[in-house]
C-alpha cells in the first residue's frame, strides 16, 4: 500500500493529482488518470507555463497579464464542447472575448464581433494600451 506522496518542483510540463496543491503561474492543459494518485479516473492535470499563445482548460487558474481571445474544444480538457480558452499575451491593440479579463494598462477603445468567442453578436472587446 503506498501512504507516502512524492513532492518536488514541476518542470514546464507535468502531470499532478488533482489533490496536490496547485503551482502558481501554471494553467490546466488537460485531464488524465494517473493511479498513483487514486483509483478513480480523471484524477490528475496536465499542467504547464504558460507560452505566448496557449489553449487552456476552461478549469485552469487564468494567468496575469494574459487575454482570452476565443474558445474552442480540447477533449483532454473533458468531453464537453467549448471547454478550453485560447488566451495570449495582448499587444498594443487586440481583440478579446468579453468574458476575458482587462489587463491592466489597457482600455477598451470599442466591440466587435468575434465567432472564436461566441455565436452572439458585439461578444468582443477592441482594446489598445494605455
Amino acid at each position: 500500500m503506498n501512504n507516502a506522496w512524492r513532492i518536488k518542483r514541476p518542470e514546464n510540463r507535468e502531470t499532478i493529482c488533482k489533490s496536490s496543491p496547485f503551482p502558481d503561474g501554471y494553467v490546466i492543459t488537460g485531464q488524465t488518470t494517473n493511479f498513483s494518485c487514486s483509483s478513480r479516473l480523471d484524477n490528475a492535470w496536465t499542467i504547464k507555463k504558460p507560452e505566448n499563445r496557449e489553449t487552456i482548460c476552461k478549469s485552469s487558474p487564468f494567468p496575469d497579464g494574459y487575454v482570452i481571445t476565443g474558445q474552442t474544444t480540447n477533449f483532454s480538457c473533458s468531453s464537453r464542447l467549448d471547454n478550453a480558452w485560447t488566451i495570449k499575451k495582448p499587444g498594443s491593440r487586440e481583440t478579446i472575448c468579453k468574458s476575458s479579463p482587462l489587463p491592466s494598462g489597457y482600455v477598451i477603445v470599442g466591440q466587435t464581433t468575434n465567432f472564436s468567442c461566441s455565436s452572439r453578436l458585439n461578444n468582443a472587446w477592441i482594446i489598445r494600451r494605455h
